[in-house]
Formats: structure tokens, C-alpha cells, sequence
């Protein structure tokens, strides 16, 4: 089941492998690269990657603040708690 969406890299890597010489993987190689370039170049496409990509970072940022305030926290608990001792 899994394998069926890979269809598409199976071809590709079987064609590879088939082929004679360098020149012929170049030229196959340079054929894939223009489908992906055509996929892409879809504006559909580009927001949707951009709007992932931006997630993604605004979700790392997140996760830096959360821990420096844990590491805030921790250190206002201890000289709390050092001062009270």
C-alpha cells in the first residue's frame, strides 16, 4: 500500500539503472527535473509550501520561548526556594 504512491520514484530509479551510459542518465535526470519544476510552478503549489515552511518556524519559535521560560521558571523556583532556606 505504501509503495503504490511511490510508483512515480520506482520508474525513475529503474530507469537509472537501465540506462547505457552517462549521457543517458543526464538526460533522464534533466527530464525529471522539468516535471518538477512544471509541479511547482504552480502559485496553488508555492502557498501551500511557503504556508508549511512558515508553520513549521513559527513552531520552533514556540518551543525556544516555551523552554527559556521553563529555564526562567526553574531558576525563580530554586532562588525561591534557596532564600527561604
Amino acid at each position: 500500500m505504501a509503495l503504490s504512491g511511490m510508483r512515480g520514484l520506482s520508474v525513475f530509479i529503474s530507469d537509472i539503472r537501465n540506462c547505457q551510459n552517462k549521457e543517458q542518465e543526464r538526460l533522464r535526470v534533466d527530464k525529471e527535473l522539468g516535471n518538477i519544476r512544471t509541479r511547482f510552478k504552480s502559485e496553488k503549489v508555492r502557498v501551500f509550501i511557503f504556508s508549511i515552511i512558515f508553520y513549521c518556524y513559527n513552531l520552533i519559535i514556540f518551543f525556544i520561548y516555551l523552554d527559556n521560560f521553563n529555564l526562567y521558571l526553574i531558576t525563580l523556583i530554586t532562588e525561591k526556594f534557596l532564600s527561604e532556606v
